[in-house]
């Protein structure tokens, strides 16, 4: 028994030395704008685990009857670790010696101060989803008080929990309730509803909470406001669409189409992958500005990217080579699925009538194809079609053209 409660107190010297290192660096960390959410809360998971093994090892010498000399004097030492201070005191103030009830609120004293001085928001569920702590960062991006969430079930969808399409979560899809479920820790990105009504994006990350004996008590929600990251990503792909779409068709533009034919040509050269080129050019477009205008010119031109966008297959690409003409790259084909893929895309833009002026006005155009060549560069295959093309175009125009060079 003696021996036991010996390596007891030696564990909670090695305990105590971890948690006085680990409570500096985490002060540290929430102190500095350098670390991000990731980072506090792995401390804070760190801190929480070594500071459990010391209320564990005082609650067992407590415990004991006959306690070895000096247990009282390390429990008073725990005490005094982990008693929440002001981080700017010179000293920390001596303790009274405290039962082990005593140390256990002490902890949680220091846990919930911890936890209050993060910025992410951190709350606690039992089994039952039912809220046991709700910190300050929860508050502040959720709009709710603390004493609004807890005691409150999560289920209670208060918060309103939806993911990127729309649909509700607390009662289909929450990772906190399939982490209670099965154990396993979740990352989500979801929006809750702020108390005053507008949404917010947020970074979800939930961890099963065990007591000593790793039986699953509760679950922990650590989540952080990622609107700066939407709002990124959405600008990220404003000036992706500025570099690579063409504003009126919206499809790719010249420079975004010749990187896909460059990967195709270079696939085809490495990998043998087949591919293919299709150039179009609207028949009689001078006629249509001329007779009603360029703002019918550029009717005809959107509606022909439109009938380009429905024809397409999975993996092709389409885009405005220049002024009325259009190149479409296609990969995976040979000569028959190249030409039934030309007479597919001639065929809807023949279908469609643009309005102008009230009247429905046809459109038609002329199109050349020809398939990449091993060896051959991929300017050369443009050639070879824009030659087909203007074959199709001299016999009349409402044509498709494709042939492979020998």
């Amino acid at each position: 028994m003696l021996a036991t409660q010996i390596s007891a107190v030696r564990a909670i010297d090695i305990a105590i030395s971890f948690v006085d290192r680990e409570e500096k660096r985490l002060r540290a960390i929430m102190e500095s704008d350098a670390f991000s959410g990731d980072e506090k809360f792995q401390a804070l998971q760190d801190l929480a685990y070594l500071s459990g093994i010391v209320v564990r090892e005082l609650a067992d010498i407590h415990a004991a009857s006959d306690r070895p000399k000096g247990a009282t004097s390390k429990a008073a030492e725990v005490v005094e670790r982990i008693e929440p201070t002001d981080s700017h005191d010179a000293k920390r103030p001596k303790r009274k010696r405290g039962t082990g009830e005593d140390i256990e609120v002490k902890a949680a004293t220091f846990r919930q101060d911890v936890c209050d001085n993060l910025s992410e928001g951190v709350y606690f569920v039992d089994k039952e989803r039912k809220i046991t702590y709700w910190n300050r960062g929860a508050q502040n991006l959720s709009g709710f008080q603390r004493d609004e969430a807890a005691g409150r079930h999560c289920h209670d969808n208060f918060l309103n929990h939806v993911d990127a399409e729309g649909r509700p979560l607390c009662h289909g899809g929450c990772p906190l309730a399939a982490t209670l479920k099965d154990g396993q820790a979740r990352e989500a990105e979801v929006f809750l509803r702020h108390k005053a009504g507008h949404r917010v994006p947020v970074a979800v990350r939930v961890s099963p909470v065990v007591d000593n004996s790793g039986k699953l008590v509760g679950a922990v929600e650590v989540f952080s406001n990622i609107a700066w990251r939407k709002d990124l990503e959405r600008r990220a792909k404003e000036l992706e669409e500025l570099a690579y779409c063409d504003s009126l068709t919206r499809l790719s533009n010249r420079r975004h189409i010749e990187l896909k034919l460059k990967q195709a040509q270079e696939e085809a050269q490495e990998f043998g992958r087949k591919a293919g080129v299709l150039l179009l050019d609207i028949d009689g477009f001078k006629r249509v500005n001329d007779a009603y205008g360029h703002a019918a010119g550029d009717v005809a031109l959107k509606a022909v990217g439109e009938r380009l966008t429905e024809a397409l297959r999975p993996g092709d690409a389409a885009g405005r080579w220049g002024g009325e003409e259009f190149l479409l790259v296609a990969l995976d084909v040979n000569l028959p699925e190249l030409e039934a893929l030309a007479e597919r895309c001639r065929e809807a833009i023949a279908a469609c009538r643009i309005p102008v002026e009230g009247q429905l006005v046809s459109v038609t155009v002329s199109v050349g194809g020809a398939l990449l060549k091993k060896g051959e560069s991929a300017e050369a295959a443009v050639k070879r079609a824009d030659e087909l093309q203007y074959v199709a175009k001299c016999q009349g125009g409402n044509a498709a053209r494709v042939r492979v060079e020998g």
